[in-house]
């Protein structure tokens, strides 16, 4: 494999390695932050729904099963997505298909 030729100076390497730490050093803190962030989103949400005792009114209706439609949809999604999986070939051909590229 052939390298660029600025990078045949062994300088010119540890100024790429310097400055990639200058950039993760700056996003750090950032995905830190985002980190952060993202926890005090969720752990209320995540409180509520599994830790949080249930009220009387709760309890009093049971929710049960969604309806029909639903079930049937989530059904589908799920299928389709296995289906995605075992034969990517045909979402590929028919991206393929649409942006006018050629297989080989």
């Amino acid at each position: 494999m052939n390298t660029p030729h600025w990078l045949d100076q062994p300088s010119n390497i540890r100024k790429l390695w310097r400055g990639f730490l200058v950039v993760l050093a700056l996003l750090l803190p950032f995905l830190r932050g985002t980190a952060l962030l993202n926890a005090a989103y969720f752990l209320p949400i995540v409180y509520r729904a599994f830790f949080r005792p249930l009220s009387a009114e709760s309890e009093a209706h049971p929710h049960g099963e969604a309806p029909l439609p639903i079930v049937i949809a989530l059904t589908c999604t799920a299928g389709l997505t296995i289906a995605l999986f075992f034969f990517p070939d045909t979402t590929l051909r028919l991206a393929e298909g649409v942006a006018g590229v050629t297989r080989p």
